[in-house]
């Protein structure tokens, strides 16, 4: 083979690798865990996987952002006894389940904000957060039985954000150790992402409270009085009303009179017309 036509062969096959390089779906790169880089539960609620006070995690410490599986939990996707790893050898570690085993983050009964970080945007149809039941055995394998939907989060199957940030909401009934299991479908391919979340839940309100609604017309002003200052001015004083239904900010115990005072002005008289010459 003459040396410029080899040179051309070679100039050949490395734009075919440079083209087949470029087709690969930008998907392989566009993984993503719950928490952030700091791996600080108390910054953000933050994934076993990447909360950094975890030991003993084999390669998934530095890998959080790739537990990848399957889509179509509960369904399909990793297999009982593997949900933490997402069905992946690499990262079993994940998969010991004792109540002792994992750092937790402590949250309240109610609303919890959950942050996803993403390596790069992607196609996303939904997150999903499932949680353990109340009564479920910490010292036993993940399964999906121990599992109830408690959130849904849709999306349009465009690419999400970097940093997507959701609001969900733990039940009045679930106290002390348990597991959510954050479930992010991707749209435009086979695979979702799954990270286990260990959380210590505290006794919270659970719920929202109602605001609180006026349905009494005020009452009688106490005490009211008008006195005279001067000829221009007269001061005018009124008890606390008693009617403070609605007003978080009215303080009961203000009972002093109020006071306030009012002027008027006078126009000169008008100066009488000079008299016409007779």
């Amino acid at each position: 083979m003459r040396p410029h036509q080899s040179a051309a062969l070679l100039c050949a096959s490395a734009a075919v690798a440079i083209g087949a390089a470029t087709l690969v779906p930008s998907a392989a790169f566009a993984h993503g865990f719950v928490g952030d880089d700091s791996g600080d539960p108390g910054q953000t609620l933050t994934a076993r996987a990447a909360l950094k006070a975890n030991g003993d995690m084999g390669g998934a410490q530095w890998e959080p952002q790739s537990l990848e599986a399957p889509k179509g939990f509960p369904a399909a996707g990793p297999a009982d006894g593997h949900l933490a790893s997402a069905g992946n050898a690499k990262w079993s570690a994940l998969d010991e389940q004792r109540e002792d085993r994992w750092q937790k983050n402590v949250v309240e009964q109610g609303d919890v904000t959950v942050n996803w970080e993403f390596t790069a945007p992607h196609m996303t149809s939904q997150w999903r957060y499932f949680m353990t039941k109340e009564g479920w055995d910490p010292n036993d394998e993940l399964d999906r039985d121990d599992l109830e939907l408690i959130e849904t989060v849709s999306h349009d199957g465009s690419a999400a954000s970097n940093n997507p940030s959701h609001h969900i909401t733990i039940p009045s009934d679930r106290e002390g150790y348990h597991v959510i299991y954050a479930v992010w479908d991707v749209a435009d391919t086979a695979n979702a992402f799954y990270n286990v979340i260990d959380v210590d839940v505290q006794p919270g309100d659970g719920e929202t409270p109602e605001p609180v609604q006026d349905t009494e017309a005020p009452g009688t002003v106490p005490d009211a009085a008008v006195r005279a200052v001067s000829s221009t001015e007269a001061e005018v004083t009124w008890g606390a009303a008693t009617d403070d239904v609605g007003s978080a900010t009215r303080s009961s115990s203000s009972a002093r009179p109020r006071t306030t005072s009012a002027s008027s002005r006078r126009s000169p008289p008008r100066s009488a017309p000079p008299a016409s010459p007779v």
